[in-house]
């Protein structure tokens, strides 16, 4: 997926790492994901995109609420659970019309209940909300 209105041509990815200062953690499977994105899965990727940033928000404040009794942590908690799980069936029905090795590749490595897979699940929604930041900016430029 090219970044349209970019003189030097570079895909997304290589545009969202230039942008995060190279923090991606997940940059090859990011390509993997944008390489399947099309104008009929557009507007899951674009929920997943606030969804992932979304998250990533939930747990800053999961992991300040430790400092503060005020926080309803049980409550941070479930909203978190829920949305990593609506989350990840975004990630599946994006995925679902993706080639064999590429589908195969993410239901190993994120559909998977397991430790790694939560963790490599956790990285991609932090290069997720790396992407949507970096779309947001472009939109404020125009």
């Amino acid at each position: 997926m090219l970044i349209s209105n970019n003189e030097d041509n570079l895909t997304l990815a290589e545009a969202v790492r230039n942008f995060s200062g190279s923090k991606l953690k997940r940059q090859d499977d990011l390509e993997k994901l944008f390489s399947i994105i099309t104008a009929t899965n557009k507007n899951l990727f674009d929920t997943l995109l606030f969804k992932a940033k979304y998250i990533k928000g939930l747990m800053r404040i999961f992991k300040e609420s430790a400092k503060n009794a005020d926080f309803n942590r049980d409550l941070i908690k479930k909203d978190l659970s829920d949305n990593i799980t609506q989350a990840k069936e975004l990630l599946k029905n994006i995925t679902r019309s993706a080639e064999g090795s590429v589908k195969v590749y993410f239901e190993s490595n994120y559909y998977v209940l397991d430790p790694e897979s939560l963790g490599r699940l956790d990285e991609l929604l932090s290069d997720l909300e790396w992407t949507k930041m970096y779309l947001n900016d472009v939109k404020r430029k125009k």
